[in-house]
């Protein structure tokens, strides 16, 4: 704990409210449903970070590494395909 410098600081910190909402977010794949942590306070910024460590944006809809390849043919990316 922090030295104190007057009696009664303590008790002003205590009246304070310390505590806030903060609205945060969390990239999650469109395709699997897996979700990249940490989240970030601002969505521009988690998306930036995202897109940065592998995960695309196709057609609106965000995809983690292991959702999306690499089409040769259209010279694309695409969600892949899942098997059920």
């Amino acid at each position: 704990m922090p030295k104190l410098r007057e009696k009664n600081e303590y008790e002003q910190l205590n009246s304070k409210k310390m505590i806030r909402e903060v609205t945060m977010y969390q990239a999650v794949c469109d395709g699997c449903g897996k979700w990249k942590h940490p989240c970030k306070t601002k969505k521009k910024s988690m998306l930036i970070a995202t897109l940065f460590n592998g995960w695309k944006e196709i057609n609106g809809k965000l995809y983690c590494p292991d959702c999306y390849e690499y089409d040769e043919e259209t010279d694309e990316y695409k969600p892949e395909v899942k098997e059920d």
